[in-house]
């Protein structure tokens, strides 16, 4: 994921590309938390935390900015 959507689009395109089956969703991890959907760790496990690039990109109170 990233940020404002643009980036994992790229390389979404990129992946496909190069064979690889990639999908991007669309939106952002900031579309995603205003949907109020479920976040996990790379290990799987639930968590609250949202790397947001920077403190200019809010989320919903239930999920805690990271940079």
């Amino acid at each position: 994921y990233c940020t404002s959507g643009y980036r994992s689009e790229q390389y979404a395109r990129e992946l496909t590309g190069q064979g690889v089956k990639a999908i991007n969703f669309k939106g952002s991890i900031l579309e995603w938390c205003r949907a109020g959907l479920p976040l996990v760790t790379p290990s799987g496990e639930p968590t609250s935390r949202v790397h947001t690039y920077s403190s200019r990109n809010q989320v919903p109170s239930k999920y805690e900015a990271v940079w």
